[in-house]
């Protein structure tokens, strides 16, 4: 049978470091439980089939006080083990004013099994003693710069140094050391500074740097690359679907241990894996061109990578043992993975979506470092061990669903990096039991519940929750709970901030709370005597329009007047306002059995108002005395009457707009001075609103004028009726109110009383 050639791996590069994961190390800490792997391809320095195990971009600081454990590996390949590792970094002397040359003294690469590799322990480059359990070097280059009889790092030189490490557990170890290798060329063509031969192992379990006697100036390590060696297995799919036989695979040979499995384009898209329970590859990858597939069969050992970079989901319905960290990546598409994932590991995802389908018993952390994680499949089985901690990337995007129907708790420990997004995917309820720590935002998604229990230990991730869309349900308000940072509802639509704790008073709910594209929040407090009171001004976000909906039997209390500018609905429950601020356009919904407690003195306006079945409109008064089954305190809402001031006053006598020059009452008096001066427009006897006459000793005379008028009143003086000017030093009084009217007394300007004859007039404009 004739096949096409088809490559079943890229070749990947060793020393890259342009894609790691973030990497937080802890000094002299173990590797086995410190790296997560970081997985590139391409070419590079002569390095086919190598796997980057770990990068580390950016400085790292080695001196005197401050050595550095690398995570990176956790080679553990039996007693017939043999294989290839790679190390490359660029390294400085930034705190050395020196212009002489610097050596390394003491620094110790590999500690493993009582087995160590070093470099430089002495200033005689030529004083070697053989590699072994106390072996060291220090490194020279073959082409050493002019006048010099070998080459070291100095205090200005940037330089970058590869080691290649070949490990056989049943011969002498070899390791080769390259400065300033041109990373074009292939191994063979490189000029190595050092190769000699040591007596270790393949069981490595940490890496040093250190720095042993530099005067403590120290050396800058940056953009750390470790590599392994790997073989590929790239499947075919022949007459059956078994990863035993040769013909499925690329070359006629079925992987072995410690082989990369990948799955290009193939017409058998069901392969089963009856190769021994157990056996341990390095990786596995769903190449680029590949179609859907859906592995099955016996479990499988894997020590460093699953990922997807094809544009087509798949599934990995197989058991899978974590031989070292897993970077999990989604890259064009999608994963998932119904098989169960065990032992002593932790998983770090990256990419677009991976799904978690069966009952997860791996002990180690789960990291989110990009896209998001799915627990489940709609049903009732889904979950992750509580020992390790969930974590979440830097970015803004990075999810974890809760994709069951039943309800669950999540008891890991949970870090926040730039964005925790949390999401109850099915309608259920899931309680997150553990601590929450970090710097990120905490944000809840629906449309089921969030629920943060008061236990979860400490709560000190430093920024905002953010109920987007479901319920995010606390039991209190406090730092050890909750963080410090401020809430906000309804971000992608109508969320919902549920309250199941005692009295509480609280400063986190407050300006922009009401935020996102939605236009509702509902706060719901769920016991009948509880109160909880938001002491800062509820406000919503640029545009505006968000509204508050109260449910729950509780009482919730707004202490500072609310700037929101929605409608207000209580649907259940009390809503208590200490001061007016419902928005003027909106409406005021209150339920049968609910009650709008309005305590405070004066009124609120807005411009509808329903309480229970009715719908009001009607311009008037509404309060605790008007309709005591919805409204209690001693505040009012008003609506007030779009008619003009004219129009309310002449209502009462027929009048209507475009009346103002007319005569009612036939007195010579027009409708409209009658309405500014208080008179009677259908009384002609009521055509004089001077009530006392100008006493031309004090220059004083009172008149009557209406006082909701709106009008402003000015006098005007004349000595023969025909020129009248302003008195525009006259004063006015302090009204003296009577009914709807007030009486105003008038101190004329003292010249004008020298006037033989002096004729006034009151104007209304």
């Amino acid at each position: 049978m004739n096949k096409t050639p088809i490559l079943a791996a890229k070749p990947v590069k060793a020393f890259q470091s342009a894609a790691p994961p973030n990497q937080k190390n802890t000094s002299m800490k173990s590797l086995k439980n410190s790296f997560f792997a970081a997985l590139l391809v391409g070419t590079s320095f002569g390095v086919s089939h190598a796997d980057v195990l770990y990068t580390l971009e950016g400085p790292q600081l080695v001196s005197d006080n401050n050595a550095f454990s690398l995570p990176g590996l956790s080679l553990s390949r039996g007693a017939t083990a043999t294989g290839t590792l790679y190390f490359k970094y660029t390294v400085t002397n930034p705190a050395s004013n020196s212009t002489t040359e610097s050596y390394y003294a003491g620094m110790s690469f590999f500690d493993g099994d009582n087995e160590n590799l070093g470099i430089g322990n002495g200033w005689n480059p030529w004083a070697y003693s053989a590699f072994g359990k106390d072996g060291n070097r220090d490194l020279r280059s073959a082409t050493p710069e002019p006048g010099a009889t070998y080459q070291l790092v100095r205090s200005t030189d940037i330089t970058t140094i590869v080691f290649r490490v070949d490990f056989n557990s049943q011969a002498n170890d070899n390791i080769t050391v390259w400065l300033n290798p041109n990373l074009a060329l292939t191994e063979a063509e490189q000029n190595p500074a050092l190769t000699t031969s040591f007596t270790a192992d393949a069981n490595f379990d940490r890496i040093y740097l250190r720095e042993g006697g530099n005067a403590g100036n120290g050396w800058t390590f940056s953009d750390i690359a470790i590599a392994e060696n790997s073989s590929d297995a790239g499947f075919f799919g022949g007459s059956d679907s078994n990863w035993s036989t040769a013909a499925n695979w690329v070359g006629d040979t079925a992987p072995s241990a410690g082989f990369n499995l990948i799955f290009p384009f193939s017409a058998n898209t069901s392969p089963v894996n009856d190769l021994a329970t157990g056996t341990a590859f390095n990786g596995l990858n769903f190449d680029g061109g590949a179609t859907s597939y859906t592995l099955t069969g016996n479990a499988i050992g894997i020590s460093n990578f699953l990922r997807n970079t094809s544009l087509n989901p798949q599934s990995v319905d197989l058991p899978l043992e974590l031989n070292g960290p897993l970077a999990l990546d989604a890259l064009n598409s999608t994963l998932s993975i119904g098989g169960t994932i065990s032992g002593p590991h932790g998983i770090n995802k990256t990419g677009n979506r991976v799904d978690l389908t069966a009952n997860n018993t791996y002990t180690g952390n789960t990291d989110i470092t990009t896209g998001t994680l799915a627990i489940g499949d709609g049903d009732v089985t889904g979950s992750i061990d509580p020992t390790g901690t969930v974590s979440f990337g830097a970015g803004t995007t990075t999810r974890l669903e809760i994709n069951r129907s039943d309800d669950t708790t999540l008891a890991n420990p949970i870090t926040t990096g730039g964005r925790a997004n949390i999401a109850a995917t099915n309608g259920q309820t899931v309680t997150l039991s553990g601590p929450i720590t970090g710097t990120g935002e905490f944000w809840s998604h629906g449309p089921g519940t969030v629920k943060i229990t008061p236990n979860a230990g400490s709560a000190s991730f430093a920024t905002s929750i953010v109920i987007s869309t479901g319920t995010l349900e606390v039991a209190d308000f406090t730092t050890s709970t909750l963080g410090n940072g401020g809430f906000f509802i309804g971000q992608a639509g109508s969320g919902r901030l549920r309250y199941t704790g005692p009295t509480a008073s609280t400063d986190r709910v407050g300006a922009y709370a009401l935020q996102g594209i939605g236009t509702n929040t509902f706060i719901e407090v769920t016991t009948p005597s509880t109160e909880l009171t938001f002491t800062q001004p509820l406000d919503d976000n640029d545009p505006g329009g968000k509204g508050l909906t109260k449910t729950g039997p509780g009482t919730l209390i707004l202490a500072a007047a609310p700037t929101y500018t929605g409608n207000t609905v209580v649907e259940e429950g009390v809503l208590s306002l200490t001061q007016p601020g419902f928005a003027d356009g909106s409406t005021v919904t209150v339920n049968d059995g609910s009650t709008l407690k309005l305590d405070f003195i004066g009124s609120d306006t807005v411009t509808d108002i329903v309480l229970g079945p009715d719908y009001f409109t009607t311009p008037g008064t509404y309060n605790a005395v008007s309709h005591p089954d919805y409204i209690s305190g001693t505040g009012s809402l008003v609506i007030p009457s779009n008619a003009t001031p004219y129009e309310t006053w002449g209502s009462t006598y027929g009048l209507t707009s475009g009346s103002e020059g007319g005569d009612l009452d036939n007195d010579g008096v027009t409708n409209f001075e009658e309405y500014a001066f208080g008179l009677i427009p259908n009384d002609g006897s009521s055509a004089n609103p001077i009530t006392s006459q100008l006493d031309k000793t004090t220059g004083k005379f009172t008149y009557q004028r209406l006082a909701d008028s709106g009008l402003i009143y000015t006098i005007w003086t004349s000595t023969d009726l025909i020129t009248w000017t302003e008195d525009t030093t006259a004063t006015h009084g302090t009204p003296v109110p009577s009914g709807d009217n007030e009486t105003v007394e008038v101190t004329l300007t003292p010249a004008l009383l020298d006037n033989p004859k002096l004729f006034l007039q009151v104007r209304a404009n």
